[in-house]
């Protein structure tokens, strides 16, 4: 994956640093509480204070590719001829235009975007300023000592408004009790289903994993007597399981299984930091998704959650494991009807497994179905390579701040996703216009419960967390193949032990508690 560079330059008037405190002023929508009319104030006594004016400042925004699907940055992204482009014709990103664009609108200078592979840029960091990124990859960046602490006077913002933003996304942002990050919204899988058709047949929403099996078994018998008629590409449901989603598939299953109230060691025991990959319970969320998927058609098992949701709208399942995405501007919908939908959490489990003594427990009732969170999103930082920090803060607080985060979640289609209790009567602008107006309710309540839910698990996001999980999605396509269960994570086990040598496993124990949401 290339690395691609655009600098573009954005017309602003001429302005002494009078005329740049007041406008922030007169724009109290953006305005970070206590950089109002206070700002020139409160730069003299800060420790890194602007030599230049404000306006003049040039702000450098890494985003991370893992972030922009790659066909954007080589192929047509939907947007026009006169999007800005780099010095090779590439498109930026419709995130980075957004950004441009809302700048431009603000006369704030000058933006440059450098777009580049995450991993390259962990090998060789660029200079910058700011740095948009997967949730993921927050440990990355922690371990190689990338981000500066966000300063307290943007975290308690009126713009942010911290209160607006729901609590979940604020705990994940926090290193040794510092804010590091912010998340614009992370992204959690859901159930999606065809109401119509379960009625149909009279078959209940299944709610945990059990009763999901047995739906998909129902459904394939259903459709061999010829009681559901169903096109030539056709599965029961449909699970995004192509390389980089195989590993975060199983772990969204297997959080009822193994997160409780109290326990923290799910993926690895927090004491030792061994590996609990090969236990019985991740072998049971195993054997059951490879069951689930042996009756996917062909054509459906190597999906990511975007393509995992167009195959359902289309018609081509019943269930479907992904999330609703905002509409793509070039998607041709007009002929596909809009269907009955309804979208619920993922399947649960009324039982969980204690590590400790090596039992199954019965689950709490607010325990049964636990949301696995950060699949995707977005996470913001200011880079420690900044030269201008004050500017950079005030930045990052326009970027995630109430008004502005909303266009930036929906110019990133495939990881947009509300984090404010206020934008949950908006949500409908996050989906697809051929679900039903009443499936934007239930996205909204589907959001808010994970949010605020008081048992979670998190998408790993400690240092080389893609490398553990490519691991993992490895193993389980042989798996898939003919491989056993128990040899696939024995042998995911062996891997991440090795991987366990190279890493500091202090840090690691502290980044996968802080994001349980232990302080």
């Amino acid at each position: 994956m290339r690395q691609v560079k655009s600098s573009i330059s954005l017309n602003h008037p001429s302005a002494n640093r009078l005329a740049f405190c007041l406008g922030w002023f007169l724009l109290g929508s953006i305005t970070l509480s206590g950089c109002g009319g206070n700002l020139g104030q409160k730069e003299k006594t800060a420790p890194e204070q602007e030599t230049a004016k404000p306006q003049q400042n040039t702000v450098t925004i890494v985003i991370l590719a893992d972030q922009v699907p790659q066909p954007a940055l080589s192929q047509s992204s939907g947007n026009k001829p006169s999007d800005p482009t780099d010095s090779n014709g590439d498109e930026l990103p419709p995130l980075a235009i957004e950004i441009q664009k809302e700048f431009q609108s603000l006369e704030l200078g000058q933006v440059i975007f450098h777009v580049t592979d995450t991993d390259q840029y962990l090998a060789n960091p660029l200079a910058g300023d700011l740095i948009i990124y997967p949730p993921n990859r927050f440990g990355d960046l922690v371990n190689a000592k990338l981000l500066r602490s966000i300063p307290s006077y943007v975290t308690k913002s009126e713009s942010y408004a911290e209160n607006d933003v729901f609590l979940n996304q604020r705990l994940f942002s926090r290193h040794r009790k510092t804010p590091m990050a912010i998340s614009n919204g992370t992204t959690s899988l859901m159930l999606l289903v065809r109401t119509d058709i379960l009625e149909k047949f009279e078959i209940p929403t299944p709610t945990n994993w059990q009763q999901y099996d047995r739906v998909c078994r129902t459904l394939v018998e259903k459709k061999n007597n010829g009681e559901l008629l169903t096109g030539k590409i056709w599965s029961p449901t449909i699970e995004p399981l192509d390389q980089r989603w195989k590993s975060v598939t199983l772990l969204t299953r297997s959080a009822s299984y193994v997160r409780a109230r109290g326990r923290y060691s799910s993926l690895f025991n927090y004491t030792s930091w061994l590996p609990l990959i090969d236990r019985e319970p991740f072998q049971k969320a195993l054997s059951e998704l490879k069951t689930t998927r042996s009756r996917f058609h062909p054509d459906h098992r190597q999906l990511d959650p975007l393509a995992v949701e167009n195959a359902f709208l289309r018609g081509e399942s019943v269930m479907a494991i992904t999330w609703p995405h905002p509409l793509d501007d070039q998607a041709e919908i007009d002929s596909l009807p809009q269907q009955r939908v309804a979208i619920h959490p993922i399947p649960g489990s009324q039982s969980n497994f204690n590590f400790s003594d090596n039992q199954w427990e019965a689950s709490d009732a607010d325990q049964f179905q636990v949301p696995f969170l950060g699949t995707s999103g977005q996470s913001l930082s200011i880079l420690k390579t900044t030269s201008q920090a004050s500017v950079a803060a005030r930045r990052i607080g326009l970027l995630v701040g109430k008004q502005f985060s909303e266009k930036l979640f929906t110019a990133d289609r495939r990881n947009g996703f509300p984090s404010r209790a206020s934008q949950m009567g908006s949500v409908s602008q996050w989906m697809d216009p051929r679900y039903p107006i009443s499936a934007a309710d239930q996205l909204a309540d589907n959001i808010q419960a994970a949010n605020e839910a008081t048992v979670w698990m998190m998408r790993p996001r400690i240092a080389a967390s893609s490398r553990y999980e490519k691991i993992l999605s490895q193993e389980m396509e042989k798996c898939f193949q003919s491989q056993s269960v128990a040899q696939t994570l024995t042998s995911v086990a062996n891997q991440w032990s090795e991987l366990n040598g190279l890493m500091d496993l202090d840090l690691q124990k502290q980044i996968n508690l802080e994001s349980l949401g232990v302080k």
